[in-house]
């Protein structure tokens, strides 16, 4: 179980941008949270959305908290739009999810997958070697597993799994990169 005020951080990753954070970029979200407050925390976040679009934030967000089935687009926008800060109106519907107790079968299974891929997230940012953020899954780590990386490469192939990977560009504090 991650402990307040940085399972903020935790679900801030998984929700807004799909990834699990690396130790380091968890390490310094901690360490702001620590010298700024929890509130400072979340305005500077969403300061740091505030040119994204509420279409756009509101798939992201059903994406990584798997509610596509559950609510539409419009709906999503809807609630980000009627947010005074759009991250914190985030960390509430996640925090709503992981305590969902209704039957809804939809929600059920996002449920079950999004405190799942939450979890991972923290036992991956817990690993001081895991210093790169990596995409989220509820999938069970794969640990014990050695990858030798050859530097200067310019083209990856995806493997037999049909591997697709993804480099955004650039990255502003390790969170959000475009």
């Amino acid at each position: 179980m991650i402990l307040s005020p940085y399972s903020g951080v935790i679900n801030a990753f998984v929700t807004l941008v799909g990834q699990k954070p690396g130790s380091t970029a968890y390490a310094e979200h901690k360490a702001y949270i620590d010298a700024h407050g929890q509130a400072a925390y979340i305005a500077a976040l969403d300061a740091g959305f505030a040119g994204v679009s509420n279409a756009s934030l509101g798939a992201a967000i059903l994406v990584n908290m798997g509610l596509t089935g559950v609510f539409t687009q419009a709906q999503a926008e809807a609630y980000l739009a009627s947010a005074s800060n759009r991250v914190q109106a985030v960390l509430d519907l996640a925090a709503n999810l992981s305590n969902y107790t209704g039957t809804e079968a939809g929600i059920l299974a996002a449920k079950t997958a999004f405190v799942a891929t939450v979890s991972n997230a923290y036992a991956y940012a817990s690993v001081p070697g895991n210093t790169v953020n990596a995409a989220v899954s509820a999938d069970a780590l794969n640990t014990g597993s050695t990858f030798n990386l050859t530097a200067n490469v310019d083209g990856i192939v995806g493997g037999a799994g049909d591997d697709t990977i993804n480099w955004p560009g650039r990255c502003v504090r390790y969170l959000w990169c475009w």
